[in-house]
């Protein structure tokens, strides 16, 4: 029976929220159920051990593969748990009672577009890309069996012989039928039991991450979804009322989307009555259903399910992807959307009838095509009606703004490596073709003040507030502030003490101007 332990630190520190927030990763249900199905012989070989979310230091680690005595190390790797990993695993080998093997996979694992991959990894044994499935299987048998690997015979999948990387091809696997959350309903089991038995974890809330199709059709030129490989979907077909059964039984409440676009397919809206029919009959205590990655176009489906989500008190808040509203942007960034007049004619009735939920956009700075005007344009308008999220452009390895030089070229971007503090340093975009560092600092003091301060976001007249910022005799050293920090440690931090700095001096220097005072307690009282 070979062990394993598998490890996806989700519930580190959120790294731009500096929220307590954590994602149950599903992977092993996945993996898990498939291997069940195809290859019976090796699932009655393996035992997962221990599935760990939370992070640990590698002398933990090492302890817990020691005691547990693991066979098989298995790591999920993306964006917030990259630095960590490839720390945590340097040099572990050497310090373990006995030899394991150690399997990389997730979306930061690109061996297919790094050839490099293993001299830079050289702990690894395997590294998985795309879909794990088909790879998990070709692993096991490996293993268990020692059958040789060979590019013909296994997919997504890089390892190393005498020395040299072998890479297989890519296939995207269409797993149409089942559900991976029924048939590893006991392996789900153990890791919800784990999780609530673990102190560990108290302080941290649990967000299952709910998905119900693959892939994406879509290239938006900062998105990983796919890796660049397919764009190639499916949605899985399977018992709706048998699934939502189990996560009601097994007390899971906090639901995030994980389709890129839910609503797309007709099941979607089914899965949603669902929910709300067995939280009324056997009164489970779904609460909390979070999630931007709605269909891109299917409007209409998008707010029938969100009515859905709000009467029956299953969620309290909702979240647009906007990414941006000006055209010129979201076509350099190949972003199919709705236009932001259209999302109005249906958002703003259904603020009207649920007026208590919390209705969010999703933005995203240093995008190519903006500007200081642009983004102004941007901020005011969707902070009349939404409560402003803005995320930096992070360039990730799978989209095609990480593999693509010729889009880097065109876009001209230039990118720095920003520390968000602990193990956390992001590959940010900072520069582009339609704004400079300096711009992009303004961008930043305009954004961090409507995230960060309630007397900004309280302010009607946004235009007026933004004509008076650059009109003030602080924002040009401010500026120079931000562009100082971004080469500095703990960047929210330093970003959120430069803005209230200024902020302070702002009202000081302007001595609260009266229409400001107006037009706030206006909106207050409004």
């Amino acid at each position: 029976m070979e062990k394993i332990y598998f490890y996806s630190p989700a519930f580190a520190i959120t790294p731009l929220n500096n929220d307590n927030n954590g994602f149950l990763n599903t992977v092993p249900l996945y993996l898990n159920s498939h291997i069940k199905k195809v290859r019976p012989d090796l699932f009655n070989s393996i035992a997962w051990t221990k599935v760990r979310m939370l992070p640990v230091n590698q002398e933990r680690l090492i302890n817990e593969i020691n005691q547990l005595d693991i066979d098989i190390l298995m790591l999920s790797i993306y964006v917030w748990n990259e630095h960590h990993i490839y720390s945590i695993v340097k040099g572990l080998k050497e310090k373990l009672n006995k030899p394991i093997k150690i399997v990389a996979g997730g979306p930061c694992v690109d061996p297919f577009r790094n050839k490099n991959y293993f001299d830079e990894h050289p702990e690894f044994d395997y590294a998985v890309y795309a879909q794990g499935e088909d790879a998990f299987v070709s692993i096991i048998d490996n293993i268990v069996n020692q059958k040789p690997l060979t590019v013909l015979s296994t997919k997504n999948l890089a390892w190393t012989d005498s020395g040299q990387m072998k890479l297989s091809a890519f296939e995207f696997l269409r797993l149409k039928e089942g559900s991976p959350y029924l048939e590893s309903a006991e392996l789900l089991e153990q890791i919800v039991s784990d999780i609530n038995s673990d102190p560990d974890y108290a302080p941290y809330t649990v967000w299952f991450p709910y998905e119900s199709s693959k892939g994406c059709p879509y290239n938006c030129s900062y998105c990983d979804w796919t890796s660049g490989l397919t764009h190639k979907t499916y949605h899985r077909v399977f018992s709706i009322e048998e699934e939502i059964d189990l996560l009601g039984r097994l007390g899971l409440t906090n639901f995030e989307l994980s389709d890129a676009n839910f609503g797309q397919h007709r099941q979607d809206i089914e899965i949603i009555k669902t929910m709300v029919k067995l939280k009324e009959q056997k009164g489970y205590q779904f609460r909390k259903f979070i999630g931007s990655n709605h269909s891109k176009l299917k409007i209409d489906e998008n707010f029938k399910i969100l009515e859905l989500l709000f009467e029956s008190e299953i969620s309290d808040n909702a979240v647009f992807a906007l990414q941006d509203i000006d055209p010129v942007v979201l076509k350099n960034i190949s972003r199919p959307s709705v236009p932001w007049e259209t999302l109005l004619d249906y958002l703003l009735p259904i603020k009207r009838k649920y007026p208590n939920i919390l209705y969010y956009s999703e933005l995203i700075k240093g995008l190519p095509g903006q500007t200081r005007a642009s983004w102004e344009d941007t901020l005011i308008k969707t902070s009349e009606h939404l409560l402003t999220g803005v995320h930096p452009w992070i360039i990730l390895p799978g989209s095609p703004a990480g593999y693509d030089p010729e889009y880097v070229k065109t876009m001209q971007i230039v990118t720095k490596p920003i520390n968000f503090g602990q193990e956390l340093v992001y590959n940010v975009v900072v520069e582009t073709y339609s704004y400079d560092l300096k711009d992009f600092a303004y961008i930043t003091l305009l954004s961090d003040l409507i995230i960060q301060h309630e007397t900004v976001r309280n302010i009607v007249d946004k235009r007026l507030l933004f004509d008076q910022i650059k009109t003030s005799e602080h924002v040009e050293s401010t500026l120079d502030s931000i562009v100082k920090q971004f080469d500095l440690p703990e960047y929210n931090a330093g970003i959120n003490k430069i803005t209230s700095t200024f902020l302070a001096r702002f009202y000081a220097e302007y001595k609260y101007p009266r229409d400001f005072i107006k037009q706030t307690m206006q909106h207050i009282y409004k």
